[in-house]
């Protein structure tokens, strides 16, 4: 924990790109979706309120946890697939 509370901006940014990086891999669904749900995204500002940094290491922590990206894979899948891909 003590890790994701002093980390740069970069390395904030890195975990979030890593998430929609591999919850996008391979998903078959119009590229245009993950493109879009890529540029929502959390800004720790630069004087963050305790408040503020525990929500992002919880989110940190969420996007970083294989159940999470694999829930969030098969729902973009079921949404946004054309339904002879669909897992439902």
């Amino acid at each position: 924990m003590h890790k994701l509370v002093w980390m740069t901006d970069e390395e904030r940014e890195q975990t979030i790109d890593d998430f929609w990086n591999d919850v996008g891999e391979d998903l078959d669904v119009p590229e245009s979706v993950v493109d879009r749900l890529r540029t929502m995204r959390p800004v720790l500002p630069a004087d963050p309120t305790a408040a503020q940094l525990e929500a992002w290491i919880d989110l940190a922590d969420l996007v970083s946890n294989p159940v999470f990206r694999d829930a969030v894979r098969t729902y973009l899948q079921d949404i946004w697939s054309t339904p002879e891909t669909r897992s439902w």
